[in-house]
């Protein structure tokens, strides 16, 4: 009982001691696909936001601020990240975190 108790102290230890890897590639890719998007003129983000909002029809978030919202633009950042770049792969976060000296985060 104890051993379970000390495992389950030790994942919650682990989750405060900040953002995986993971996450912190899919933030700096989701920050990337907004500067991407901000490159764009009007004409060309329409059609990209039109398409996210098609997707994103059940979520609480109203859409209509365009990414003016900040949990609009958390959501259509990360959408637009996979539109443009797909699911990482092994080697995008091996890339990563050379690039970035996360080897013993």
């Amino acid at each position: 009982m104890q051993l379970q108790h000390a495992a389950a102290k030790k994942s919650s230890a682990k989750r405060t001691d900040g953002p995986t890897v993971m996450e912190k590639f899919l933030a700096a890719r989701a920050q990337e696909s907004l500067a991407v998007y901000k490159e764009l003129n009007d004409h060309e983000r329409q059609p990209i936001f039109e398409r996210f909002k098609a997707q994103n029809t059940n979520k609480m978030t109203k859409l209509d601020r365009g990414i003016e919202s900040a949990m609009t633009r958390s959501l259509f950042s990360q959408w637009y990240a996979k539109e443009l770049w797909g699911e990482p792969s092994a080697q995008d976060i091996v890339n990563f975190v050379e690039q970035f000296g996360l080897g013993n985060s």
